[in-house]
């Protein structure tokens, strides 16, 4: 293996926990942050992998299979910077809640079969006449990657610059591996880092915390904070005194 194939070894795995812990917070908003949606994350996310490696497989012994990744991984990068936007619209919708969280899980994960894809490719270029050795390199250096890209999302990006522009930046890093494997792609990256810069300047999402995304929102004659799209507090903007809440004017009643 040349310092290039660890590379994007390295950079895929990365990229791909990025945007399973990404994609798991963006759901927060809409599902709550329940075992059922780490179980429909990470079991969608295992679905998309096993094709991801069959399909690599497949058509690592073609001699086009660097341009098919590159491709595969710029169409991925771009619908990665969409999925902000995607996600919250499709929930927005009245449909079965089962149904849409199965829809938002398919989503989120879909750009991660084009991650799947590199490192069977990779193996198949660097394997021949030692393959075991090239496949357990491959997925050491892989591996190693998905553990500092669990960690930095979790504890770096996700509470600084927030879960959208989290998920913008794994685009704008797809679509650069992409030029990794065919160099040809570098109009993609100049649209997907358009993308990033966007996401931002507006911070359309709201301010990123460790635990939430908070929001501050004026509806009617009340302000709310909200943490994920719920309401944790309220001032009434016509009386400060008066509670916003019923529950709150019940306990404010009591201790009269």
């Amino acid at each position: 293996m040349n310092q290039r194939e660890y590379l994007e070894a390295a950079l895929a795995g990365f990229l791909m926990m990025i945007l399973e812990v990404a994609g798991a917070r963006l759901l927060y908003p809409h599902f709550g942050s329940s075992m059922i949606i780490w179980a429909s994350i990470i079991g969608m996310f295992m679905i998309v992998l096993s094709i991801g490696y069959y399909w690599g497989g497949r058509i690592s012994a073609e001699k086009d299979a660097d341009d098919k990744v590159s491709l595969y991984l710029a169409a991925s990068g771009l619908l990665a910077v969409a999925l902000p936007f995607i996600v919250p619209m499709l929930n927005f919708t009245d449909l079965p809640w089962q149904f849409l969280l199965l829809s938002s899980a398919i989503l989120v994960s879909l750009p991660a079969l084009a991650l799947s894809v590199v490192s069977p490719v990779i193996i198949g270029k660097t394997g021949k006449g030692h393959a075991g050795k090239s496949a357990g390199t491959v997925y050491a250096v892989s591996t190693a990657g998905s553990i500092a890209g669990t960690f930095l999302s979790a504890f770096l990006l996700l509470p600084n610059i927030g879960v959208s522009a989290t998920i913008a930046a794994t685009g704008v890093l797809m679509v650069a591996l992409s030029v990794l494997f065919k160099s040809t792609r570098s109009h993609f990256l100049i649209i997907t880092g358009g993308f990033f810069i966007a996401y931002l300047m507006t911070n359309p999402f709201g301010t990123p915390t460790y635990f939430y995304t908070a929001k501050i929102v004026n509806e009617g004659d009340a302000r709310y904070l909200l943490m994920d799209n719920w309401a944790v507090s309220a001032l009434n903007l016509t009386d400060y005194s008066k509670p916003v809440f019923e529950y709150s004017a019940l306990m404010k009643e009591k201790m009269r």
